[in-house]
């Protein structure tokens, strides 16, 4: 490791110093149109029907099924070691991640 310290070199990394730009931040930020609301309701109909359509494509629909199975067949049947279809695995990840999405919406 090199011990010795170059000062341009340590300028070139160091923060920028701030910029006085006399309040026109402020000024074009305080123009600005306030944020629209958005009904809450929306965005967790939109991912419970993302999830139940998921759900749906995956357990419902076994023409879709056994064809997304014939194209994981070919590349990947079967994750390693495990011996779990490769769908069954992205239908769980699909439907965790849509409730993970409507528990963590309902916090915010």
């Amino acid at each position: 490791m090199n011990a010795e310290r170059d000062p341009q070199l340590e300028s070139l990394f160091a923060p920028p110093a701030h910029v006085d730009d006399a309040g026109f931040t402020d000024r074009v930020l305080a123009r600005l149109p306030a944020r629209r609301a958005v009904n809450p309701w929306w965005r967790r109909a939109i991912l419970a029907g993302a999830g139940a359509a998921a759900a749906a494509v995956g357990l419902g629909a076994p023409t879709v099924l056994a064809a997304v199975q014939g194209v994981f067949t070919t590349a990947v049947t079967q994750v390693a070691s495990g011996g779990v279809p490769v769908v069954s695995l992205v239908m769980a990840g699909l439907l965790a991640w849509s409730a993970a999405a409507v528990v963590l919406e309902e916090r915010a």
